[in-house]
């Protein structure tokens, strides 16, 4: 199973899994704060045996909700020793294909996600 993590929409956040007899979407309102929360609290699973790799939507998006949906990203990729994958906006709407995509490796795993940013990051005090 593929675990898909999508924050690219200011105050929403996306995930789901894809697999063999899985199509499971969720969705949480808030800041990419509540991720991990919402992940313990939907999808019940054994992480550890069933989860094949990560996917997660990298930009363009919001400062602050790409950054935090490729973080959680990165570091479960890193603490499940999973492959991590990263797409576009755009070449996340066809879930089916990217499974496929995975499975016949046209989509290739990287070491680390770098966020894309949909402009300037506007920090202040």
């Amino acid at each position: 199973m593929i675990l898909y993590i999508d924050t690219h929409q200011r105050g929403l956040v996306k995930f789901g899994l894809l697999g063999s007899g899985y199509n499971e979407h969720y969705h949480a309102q808030g800041r990419t704060d509540v991720i991990l929360q919402e992940l313990n609290k939907q999808i019940k699973i054994n992480w550890q045996k069933e989860i094949n790799g990560i996917l997660v939507v990298n930009g363009p998006g919001p400062f602050s909700a790409i950054r935090g949906g490729v973080l959680v990203a990165n570091l479960l990729a890193r603490s499940l020793v999973v492959p991590l994958y990263r797409v576009s906006v755009s070449e996340f709407d066809d879930n089916q294909n990217l499974l496929n995509q995975i499975k016949n490796n046209k989509l290739e795993p990287i070491d680390y996600v770098i966020p894309i940013y949909d402009s300037e990051p506007n920090i202040t005090c």
